[in-house]
């Protein structure tokens, strides 16, 4: 077997070790569930793009901002979601 046939094969088996996931992911009825953690800026964005879907349920949302996850919470379509925010853990000290 060269590294050709070796490469077209080793993609076959993993597209097919993937499907299942995928296929239980959107089975017809059921929601995918999310939770973001980080919703400032560029989360926001993903959370905005994600939560448009009418398959998907946002179910937390975390930042260390309460402004940021105020205004997340908007984007989820007011769905009832757990909102946590997290301490912030990092001192910095300027010298």
């Amino acid at each position: 077997m060269n590294k050709r046939e070796f490469l077209k094969s080793a993609a076959a088996v993993s597209s097919f070790a993937l499907l299942p996931n995928a296929a239980w992911a959107f089975q017809k009825g059921k929601k995918l569930r999310t939770a973001h953690i980080g919703v400032g800026n560029m989360g926001a964005e993903d959370l905005s793009a994600i939560s448009s879907h009418s398959a998907v349920d946002v179910v937390a949302l975390c930042d260390v901002d309460s402004v940021n996850l105020s205004k997340a919470h908007k984007h989820t379509r007011e769905q009832e979601c757990s909102l946590i925010i997290a301490p912030c853990l990092m001192k910095w000290e300027m010298k």
